[in-house]
């Protein structure tokens, strides 16, 4: 047994079994066959991992055994039950026709070790932060008590003013260095945690946050280095060929860490991936901001209202990007596949009887096999939001009037999220990043992104640190894409998981 002082049950055997012999997320499951049960006696068990699926058999048994039960994923037994916790330990009576589950022994809390983990760090970080500011102030009082007791010193030559330095918005940094916190976390299996690894597939949990999140943050970024090249006058012609250099270094970067995952054959390489749909998704929005951004001290928009320029600006980015994201939603319920109905886009397998065994993913899947495009039209989507966001920091100088339009934004793609979940029946899931994922996880980056802005650069109450040092790199989005992807190297485990899919993290 792995588990130590939290998920310590307090006790070395149950019975004959030794607990020791319990890895994380299993219990014990005493069976105790009566002598009027006819044999053998067949377990039936169902996970919620699996959507609509019919119950499995787990075990036949012929006579009184022990089983170990896995826990990780909420799961049930044909008959009425507790839930089955870690290192609990469990009596399942069966006699008379009926089945009657009850607990020995209580299971661990496998949420302690998390909280109070999460405790000590955020006291110890209080204690550094409080430290910090008391030692800044005496070194200020002992500097002003230093300077009251000397001569005046003699008046400075006056330099010419320096042009305004931009202020940096650190809360960006901040977001980026939260990304990557959670990204190195789950890579590292998220302390085996259920709930902060990714939804099986539909829903969302921790872990299917930090992908989108990467690439709303990315879009955020284009507009603010596209308004500097602009400024510079540097000729847009210029900037994409610059743009296509990126994404062709982050696309054969990807190519080179697959090797590692598929030692060199080229035959069987994966092509599509992370970096690969950071790359396209980049290349189509930078692109497209490259000759359709304008700008409104240039005399193009010069009639425009000052409070909606961040809107107006980008009137044909809005078209094209929208008539992708309908392209997006065409194929996926429009596409006839072999042997699959149209507009399928559950998990096949045993759902629904096996009925689509080979159906997963409906039409995401069947032209991901043959090109990594379909989930990567609604990831281009993802990225154009993040260029909304930038635009809003280009535009609207003051506090409120940035809060107010991503608030709003925000709004709006919460409600596109009920609408396709609840009216159009389009379900949650980043394996085939279905439009509601993308409005969703849209959403809540801009809701992040004004808890940070306030806290971080408004008010001031917080520095961003240590998230702030993780995420901090230049405006320049080979730097940020770099920076931010570079510690991607393992992704073996994600890949196994949805090998034909483009996003693994």
């Amino acid at each position: 047994m792995s588990g130590l002082w939290f998920e310590d049950p307090g006790f070395d055997y149950w019975g004959a079994v030794p607990m020791s012999e319990l890895d994380v997320d299993e219990a014990y499951l005493n069976i105790t066959l009566a002598s009027d049960v006819p044999r053998p006696l067949y377990l039936y068990q169902l996970s919620d991992d699996c959507e609509r699926c019919p119950f499995v058999r787990r075990a036949s048994n012929y006579v009184s055994t022990v089983l170990k039960i896995n826990t990780k994923s909420p799961s049930i037994f044909l008959t009425p039950d507790p839930p089955l916790g870690e290192f609990g330990c469990y009596d399942l009576y069966v006699q008379g026709g009926k089945c009657e589950l009850r607990t020995a022994r209580d299971p661990v809390n496998i949420v302690a070790p998390l909280i109070f983990w999460v405790t000590i760090l955020v006291v110890l970080f209080s204690i550094f932060k409080t430290s910090k500011y008391y030692i800044l102030k005496r070194k200020e009082k002992a500097e002003e008590e230093g300077e009251g007791g000397g001569e005046e010193p003699p008046p400075e030559e006056e330099e010419s003013p320096s042009p305004p330095r931009r202020k940096r918005v650190k809360s960006l940094d901040a977001f980026r260095g939260i990304a990557i916190t959670i990204m190195i976390f789950v890579n590292f299996g998220a302390g085996k945690y259920q709930f902060l690894d990714h939804a099986a597939w539909n829903g969302l949990q921790l872990a299917d946050l930090v992908f989108p999140w990467f690439l709303w943050i990315m879009g955020v970024t284009i507009p603010i280095v596209m308004s500097s090249n602009l400024r510079k006058n540097v000729s847009r012609h210029k900037i994409f060929l610059g743009i296509i250099k990126r994404s062709a270094i982050l696309f054969l970067f990807n190519i080179m860490l697959n090797t590692f995952t598929y030692n060199g054959n080229l035959a069987t390489i994966r092509i599509n991936g992370v970096l690969q749909r950071f790359a396209t998704t980049y290349l189509v929005v930078a692109g497209f901001s490259a000759y359709f951004t304008f700008q409104p001290d240039s005399g193009e928009n010069t009639m425009l209202p000052s409070f909606v320029k961040d809107i107006t600006l980008l009137l044909p980015q809005w078209f094209i990007h929208s008539t992708i994201l309908c392209l997006h939603g065409w194929v996926t319920f429009h596409l006839q596949m072999p042997g699959c109905p149209r507009g399928y886009i559950g998990p096949g397998g045993y759902q629904d009887d096996a009925k689509y065994y080979n159906c997963t993913g409906g039409a995401a899947n069947y032209i991901d096999l043959l090109l990594p495009l379909l989930g990567t039209l609604s990831s281009i989507y993802q990225v154009f939001l993040g260029t909304v966001a930038g635009n809003v920091l280009l535009h609207h100088k003051d506090t409120e009037s940035r809060i107010k339009r991503w608030f709003l934004y925000a709004v709006l793609c919460f409600l596109l999220t009920f609408y396709l979940v609840g009216f159009a029946n389009i379900p949650v899931n980043k394996q085939l990043w279905s439009s509601s994922f993308m409005f969703l996880t849209s959403g809540i980056s801009f809701v992040l992104l004004i808890i940070l802005y306030l806290a971080i650069d408004h008010y001031n109450v917080w520095d961003g640190s240590p998230f702030f040092y993780a995420g901090s790199v230049d405006f320049e989005l080979e730097s940020i894409m770099t920076r931010s992807w570079i510690m991607l190297v393992d992704l073996r485990s994600s890949v196994r998981s949805f090998v034909s899919r483009s996003d693994p993290i």
